[in-house]
């Protein structure tokens, strides 16, 4: 803003504020009237100036209503500094409570335009009224969406929409979106706190995420229109997809049909060019990284074989071949598909050599993100990030009550990483970040615990007490008590030392502190000793290394057939073969609809708008003899 224009808002509020001879007192406004003239001019061509220069001709209560409103076109101009500079020096003059909700409106509308939700909701939260307006539902709403708090932000425009019905067919449509967005767990949430019209939203989101051929989609929507006569959606369905099945009758009956099969392909990602004949699969299957290749395809020709597959399936040793070879072998008889690379090196090598080599490009599942290479619009990414486990676990246990946890993770790059994703996610939802503490060996573990707990804390005050009385005191040392929860980033050896040294490490009248892991603390070569030692810690887990939890029943007898006595890693990386295969069919669908799911056995499987697959996990539990899947609801 230049100056002129500050001194402008400036003296305006001071002859405001400055009127020593006020005209004579009109009749106060009511409240009704006061509301109406506020929201006259929002659709009127008046200008921000006209509003103005209106204002300095009129008493103090009018001249207030004009600036307000000029405060609101400002923000149509998306004027937002000089909208919350006006505002600002609005809420220095004696507003009454519709004047001072309104301003607040404009005020949090502006910061949100800035780039600041938090201020936004602090502003929102500050508005006195019987009754939710609109607007504030709104931003409200768009101010959660901006901090990241996707299912907080669905609340509110459910209800929003259940309070003021749109047929604005973009809002609608974008809250469709955002409602396919949603993971599992971030839906188990939602349906907890049964905000308006959840359920016809989700259902809805189902209907138009699935792959049914065109009478069964016609049908699951039309049932879906009859069940809810009322609901919010009802606009968005007839507007945008009931065209596609209802016949129009100034139209022939052969065109109809046609345009019918070619819309229904579109909306399911269907197309004469998107059949895949040819895979190429870009994997190590030489050197360090052998067994892990391996046991990726060993998962994908599960897959391949058990789909009675007629494509072509073709290995290359991403160990054995420069990628540049690779690549060039590509461009000269190109596959229709590719998976791989694997490694993040190999990765970025594939990206950097594709763009310079490759005229023409083909669909590529990546088995890892890149760390310098920027993704093409026919990337898409499956990796095992394990910060998927953190960002679950950490929202799953907060919204399950839990409020004061202590993180105990390896000090190493992966261990900070995690602890450093479940802090902001916990941080997102709860505004304060839980103690992290961090251990580098074996040896310091018995001492990280202590120290999360404070029971060295409470030996020396023992200590102490006992050379002040000179007495042999008999006393037990107490654990803080400020602690709910414990989670702990380690692996399946250490969380067998961790675990027991927090249990002994409570004291004899203290209530337990549960304890959660990551999948790293699971090992399924266990013995009546790791059930022992880890009895009790609840962990997420991928559904195929739970009992009964895998997707393929089949799939899952024969590996443990084949390999009963792999490791859990060698396993993952098998199921991570087996959904890589199966992706194959349905990636393209997942970044053209973000409401379609692939229920996987390394997880549940959506792509985000950046085409990255995130994965949602189940739970386990240790119990004294075995494993069990648990619910966290």
């Amino acid at each position: 803003m230049n100056v002129k224009s500050l001194l402008f808002f400036s003296i305006v509020i001071l002859i405001l504020n400055g009127c020593a001879t006020p005209e004579p007192k009109k009749a106060p406004k009511q409240a009704n009237d006061t509301q109406q003239q506020l929201e006259s001019v929002e659709e009127k061509p008046v200008s921000v100036e006209d509003l103005l220069a209106q204002a300095k001709t009129e008493d103090n209560e009018d001249a207030i209503i004009l600036l307000l409103q000029a405060g609101q076109k400002l923000l149509k101009q998306e004027q937002s500094e000089k909208s919350l500079f006006l505002s600002q020096q609005l809420s220095n003059l004696p507003l009454n409570q519709i004047q001072s909700n309104y301003n607040l409106l404009n005020m949090a509308e502006a910061s949100l335009m800035l780039d600041d939700p938090t201020l936004c909701l602090s502003l929102l939260s500050q508005i006195k009224a019987s009754s939710t307006a609109k607007r504030k539902l709104r931003l409200t709403a768009d101010a959660l969406l901006a901090q990241g708090k996707l299912p907080q932000a669905i609340i509110a425009y459910l209800e929003q929409y259940n309070l003021y019905p749109s047929d604005d067919i973009e809002e609608l449509q974008k809250l469709e979106q955002l409602v396919g967005q949603l993971m599992p767990w971030q839906v188990d949430f939602l349906e907890k706190q049964n905000p308006p019209e959840l359920a016809g939203w989700l259902e809805l989101s189902e209907i138009l995420a699935a792959t049914n051929p065109e009478s069964t989609q016609k049908d699951n929507l039309q049932r879906w229109q009859n069940r809810h006569t009322a609901h919010s959606a009802m606009p968005l369905v007839e507007s945008k997809y009931q065209p596609v099945f209802i016949l129009q009758s100034t139209t022939p009956v052969q065109t109809q049909e046609s345009d019918v099969a070619g819309l229904i392909d579109e909306m399911n990602g269907k197309g004469a060019d998107t059949k895949i004949e040819n895979i190429t699969v870009i994997i190590p299957l030489s050197g360090r990284e052998a067994s892990i290749g391996e046991s990726i395809q060993h998962g994908l020709l599960a897959a391949y074989q058990k789909n009675d597959n007629t494509r072509q399936l073709t290995f290359i040793d991403s160990n054995s071949t420069p990628m540049t070879d690779i690549t060039q072998s590509l461009m000269l008889t190109p596959p229709d598909f590719v998976i791989g690379p694997l490694l993040k090196q190999n990765v970025d090598a594939y990206l950097a050599t594709e763009q310079v080599l490759m005229p023409h490009t083909w669909p590529t599942l990546l088995l890892n993100l890149p760390e310098q290479q920027m993704l093409g619009e026919q990337h898409y990414v499956f990796s095992m990030r394990p910060e998927d486990e953190a960002k679950q676990s950490a929202f799953t246990l907060y919204h399950k009550g839990y409020q004061h946890p202590v993180i105990l993770s390896q000090d190493s790059s992966l261990g900070k990483r995690l602890a450093d994703t479940f802090q902001n996610q916990w941080f997102q939802q709860s505004g304060s970040k839980p103690q992290v503490i961090y251990y580098q060996t074996s040896k310091e573990m018995e001492l990280a615990v202590k120290s999360a707990l404070d029971v060295n804390l409470s030996k020396e005050r023992i200590f102490l007490m006992r050379n002040r009385m000179n007495e042999n005191l008999k006393a037990e040392p107490r654990n803080r008590r400020d602690i709910d929860m414990i989670y702990i980033f380690a692996s399946a050896d250490d969380a067998r030392l961790l675990k027991p040294y927090v249990d002994v490490n409570i004291s004899p009248f203290a209530q337990a502190i549960p304890i959660f892991a990551s999948s790293r603390s699971h090992n399924i070569n266990r013995d009546k000793n790791t059930s022992r030692d880890l009895n009790g810690l609840t962990f997420t887990e991928i559904p195929w290394l739970l009992p009964n939890e895998a997707r393929d029943k089949q799939l899952a007898e024969q590996a443990q057939q084949l390999w009963p006595t792999t490791t859990s890693v060698m396993q993952r990386l098998y199921a991570m073969g087996i959904d890589s295969m199966n992706l194959v069919d349905k990636v393209q669908l997942m970044a053209q609809n973000p409401a379609q799911r692939h229920n996987g056995e390394t997880g549940t499987l959506q792509m985000d708008s950046d085409r990255i697959i995130s994965r949602s996990l189940s739970w386990g539990k240790y119990g004294f003899r075995q494993v069990t899947t648990t619910s966290m609801e």
